[in-house]
């Protein structure tokens, strides 16, 4: 086996680094075509944000809904 294929990371960290910069080059590249401003409504509310933006929203209010899914239900099988 060479040195190279013993040291922590390798080839792998390699393709590792390779495969992470093409996916930030991508969101990026997603995220620039899509800042153009859009009005949405919320009840009674119409905020207008960059559509970017929307994508994330959702991602982050269903992120902390799941964690508190899991956190209730982990707190009824352990009390």
């Amino acid at each position: 086996m060479s040195a190279e294929g013993r040291r922590a990371g390798g080839w792998i960290g390699r393709v590792k680094l390779v495969a992470g910069t093409v996916l930030a080059v991508l969101v990026l590249i997603v995220i620039f075509q899509n800042v153009e401003s859009t009005r949405f409504n919320v009840l009674f509310w119409q905020p207008e944000l960059p559509r970017c933006v929307l994508p994330l929203a959702a991602f982050v209010v269903g992120a902390i809904a799941g964690a508190a899914t899991a956190y209730v239900l982990g707190r009824r099988r352990t009390g």
